[in-house]
């Protein structure tokens, strides 16, 4: 028997596990599913195709320390805008100057994890997203997948629940069985057997 606050309680749950399974949700999409683009576009297989010519180093002040990212313009393939300050992930020297094909990545307006600047692989910068994208790919899978799955099997548990309760309603309500005594039951009464009286001895 189905209690009566049953939805009531999965509507509370329901409105705990949305926000924190979008949470994971927009995570997975800013670093797993960004890194393997990234991975794609190092290997010559997603992005889109041009030529990046290098014009000059920036430093940045990050986590891990004080690095020279290299930078330069990227000019696609078949003519287009150009793109300039783009960030290059390219093997070799950052010799300002140095043409190399590659692969472009524009910026990301994620709410929680923006890609502020264009990067353009040549060639390298799969080693760093594969780690990243498999790090927040297991946390995600691990952490975020039960609110995930909550918030997308919760609803279908409220309308069950509801079309269960209509049918019940609907359905004609029979008089419940009478549970056995628990008293044995009387023996039968017997019946009295007539009995025939031996007439008077009449003498003369």
């Amino acid at each position: 028997m189905r209690r009566r606050g049953s939805v009531k309680g999965l509507l509370i749950a329901f409105v705990v596990c949305l926000p924190v399974a979008w949470l994971f949700v927009q995570l997975t999409l800013d670093v797993p599913v960004r890194s393997v683009k990234a991975v794609a576009a190092a290997n010559d297989h997603y992005g889109e195709r041009g030529t990046v010519t290098v014009t000059h180093r920036k430093v940045v002040n990050d986590s891990s320390g004080r690095k020279r990212h290299c930078h330069g313009e990227f000019r696609p393939r078949g003519g287009g805008t150009v793109v300039p300050d783009v960030r290059v992930r390219m093997s070799g020297d950052c010799t300002v100057g140095r043409t190399l094909d590659a692969r472009l990545l524009r910026q990301d307006d994620s709410w929680l994890i923006p890609q502020k600047d264009p990067v353009a692989y040549a060639g390298s910068g799969a080693g760093e997203a594969i780690t990243v994208g498999v790090f927040i790919g297991l946390f995600c899978l691990i952490v975020g997948a039960p609110f995930v799955a909550a918030a997308v099997g919760i609803p279908v548990l409220v309308v069950a629940e509801l079309w269960h309760r209509r049918r019940g309603l609907a359905e004609p309500q029979l008089p419940s069985p009478q549970p056995p005594s628990s008293q044995p039951p009387s023996p039968p009464t017997p019946t009295p057997t007539p009995t025939s009286t031996p007439p008077d001895d009449l003498t003369p």
